[in-house]
């Protein structure tokens, strides 16, 4: 069964910096990977409607 992960801090704590280190050698830390997430979200989600979603 697979479980819903509900929080991206805790998936990103939990999966990619423990689990998944060998994929991530360079991995950041929470603060630094979510706070240029906010300068992209806009360019982002247009990048989804227009490339993804035709």
């Amino acid at each position: 069964m697979i479980r819903a992960i509900r929080c991206l801090k805790r998936f990103y704590q939990e999966k990619i910096c423990k689990h998944m280190r060998h994929l991530f050698p360079k991995v950041v830390s929470y603060n630094r990977f979510v706070v240029p997430g906010k300068e992209v979200a806009i360019p982002l989600a247009l990048f989804i409607k227009k490339v993804l979603l035709g």
